[in-house]
């Protein structure tokens, strides 16, 4: 892995001391003033100060602790003010400490009285060069700079001066220049990314027009009507120049994008987070965009917020609550969007983008991409008669036309109540479909996949680990046999329950007889089993299990990300399908 694990400020610009630790997708919310920009700053010191020192050899240089194998770096190479980086103007230095996943720190010290100290702990003067220095610290990172409408006229320059600049605030005033001298290969990567996410434009190659060979022009054809770029609207100058920057990264890079909702309409921020996360190893994007933030996973928003000593992932409907009070925005996100949707899915669950990577794994975009679709947590199975209040309120209150889909967890219903509902939801026109296990989470729960991942998890912390497959399957046996009493006393619960409602008059004995019988016939496999125990709090339990043991956690990302298509269970992809073809209509 190259990312960065962790960063820890000591006396940096608004923090006293601060700690963000670093997931692959981190996306930084908070106030204004909080910090966010500090941390993305942090990632621009990095870059120039690494950028600088990877063309010399490191020498022996005086820290804050002593003496260390490092570099000393020049303000010009610092792509932030110097003068002010200190917290209040202090005599301290500013310290800025990245921790890499292989354990390594690198430190940077600045101050405007002295030069920019960067040198990465416990490094020795046997490093001959800068390659071999930073090989003890990988990282690759790509800065988006602040961006600018393009000059009107651009003139051709030298292959230094685009260089120096491609990466920094001027780098607008040279884009011709820079895929001027870009390959075939790279321009055509350009141009089909174009295509592929601003429907309807292509690019084409900039060219030095024979009247004025001191100049560049470059041409986008929209409607088949070529026209130069300088003339497009200021966000599809945006949009050029953002997939510029990220065609100077590949897969193992770091990304950082400071507010791209300043510049970019909700529908394409949404597309630019999923097309940053499926093209870099790891990214941090400082955001007040609720769009972005209603359509992330819980664990990528880190809110921050320079009066804590550290950042704090969303977990809670309650944290997004608070995230959304600090950007004016506390109301239901999704439920702006309902003056243009034309279908509604009502879906049981706080994380709907487990629903999206389900679908995403299956191939089917629809849910992800359509624009006309909204999706509105309920409570829970109890909750269902909601469903059908707010689709009569749609209708004859806010006269809102709207096709609605509604997706219930079974948890431990008997079959037939489940049959009912459906049938009472059908009759208002709603379209109804329940998941056969217990909740949405169980379908991410296949044990021999889970196998493999838990092996995978423990190696990566421990590769001499011995762990076979036997030994995994014991972990999950072991995790999951503490819901053994809970289980069964659920499903007799609701199943006695069901039969008082619909009086038939059986015996509560044969009845708790019954469902015995079926729990042990289900218990008894591993597979069924996984199927019916509570599938968030077995996940959660399992990461606890592995933390406590292995030092390594797993999260339900990672297993569905470890599932084939043909793991899926056929219910869940039916489901899917069912939710693609709404999605289509």
């Amino acid at each position: 892995m190259t990312t960065i694990r962790q960063i820890t400020f000591h006396n940096f610009k608004r923090f006293d001391r601060f700690t963000l630790n670093c997931r692959e997708s981190n996306i930084l919310v908070g106030p204004n003033n909080a910090g966010k920009s500090s941390i993305l700053d942090a990632l621009r010191v990095l870059y120039g100060a690494m950028r600088y020192a990877k063309r010399l050899k490191p020498r022996l240089i005086r820290t804050t602790a002593g003496e260390d194998w490092g570099y000393e770096i020049p303000d010009s190479s610092i792509l932030i003010g110097v003068a002010n980086v200190v917290r209040n103007y202090g005599d301290d230095d500013a310290i800025i400490e990245f921790t890499h996943s292989n354990g390594r720190k690198l430190i940077v010290e600045l101050h405007p009285d002295h030069l920019t100290r960067l040198y990465i702990r416990d490094a020795n003067k046997h490093t001959s060069s800068g390659k071999s220095y930073f090989s003890l610290f990988p990282v690759t990172v790509v800065i988006v700079p602040t961006l600018s409408p393009f000059e009107q006229e651009e003139l051709y320059v030298t292959d230094d001066t685009v260089d120096r600049n491609r990466a920094n605030r001027l780098a607008s005033r040279y884009f011709r220049n820079i895929w001027y001298r870009s390959s075939k290969e790279e321009f055509e990567d350009f141009s089909n990314l174009i295509e592929n996410t601003w429907p309807g434009i292509s690019i084409k190659r900039p060219n030095r027009p024979p009247e004025s060979p001191k100049s560049l022009e470059m041409f986008y054809s929209e409607r088949r009507i070529d026209r130069e770029i300088s003339w497009a609207g200021f966000g599809f100058q945006v949009w050029l120049q953002i997939l510029t920057h990220a065609q100077r990264g590949d897969e193992d890079a770091i990304f950082v994008l400071d507010e791209p909702d300043i510049y970019l309409h909700p529908d394409l921020q949404f597309q630019l987070l999923q097309l940053i996360k499926n093209s870099f190893k790891q990214f941090f994007i400082a955001t007040h965009s609720s769009e972005i933030i209603n359509r992330s996973s819980p664990g990528d928003i880190a809110s921050i917020n320079s009066n804590y000593r550290t950042s704090k992932r969303i977990k809670s409907d309650e944290d997004y609550n608070e995230v959304f009070a600090y950007i004016g925005s506390i109301e239901n996100v999704e439920l702006s969007r309902l003056s243009r949707a034309k279908r509604v899915i009502f879906f049981e669950g706080k994380d709907k983008s487990i629903l999206g990577k389900f679908c995403q794994k299956a191939n089917l975009s629809g849910l992800l991409e359509d624009k006309e679709t909204i999706i509105i947590g309920v409570g829970g199975f109890g909750q269902w008669r909601k469903v059908l209040e707010t689709a009569w309120t749609f209708k004859n209150i806010l006269q809102i036309e709207v096709s609605i889909l509604s997706l219930f967890d079974r948890d431990y219903r008997d079959l037939r109540e489940i049959n009912d509902l459906i049938t009472e939801i059908s009759s208002a026109e709603v379209s109804c479909s329940v998941w056969n296990r217990k909740e949405i989470e169980n379908y991410a729960l296949n044990s021999t996949v889970l196998q493999d991942t838990i092996i995978r998890r423990v190696r990566e912390r421990n590769p001499k680990s011995t762990l076979s497959a036997t030994g995994a399957l014991e972990i999950i046996s072991i995790v999951s046999e503490e819901y053994r009493h809970d289980v069964i006393s659920q499903i007799v619960s609701n199943a006695t329950t069901y039969e008082r409602r619909i009086a038939t008059g059986r015996d509560v004995s044969q009845i708790t007889k019954e469902c015995l019988k079926e729990f042990e016939r289900n218990w008894s496999s591993i597979e069924d089993r996984l199927k019916i125990i509570p599938g968030k709090q077995f996940i959660a339990d399992l990461s606890r299990h592995l933390q406590d043991n292995y030092s390594c956690t797993i999260t339900i990302n990672m297993m569905i990300d470890d599932l084939k298509i043909s793991d899926l269970d056929p219910q869940l992809l039916s489901v899917l399908n069912q939710v693609e073809e709404f999605c289509r209509r």
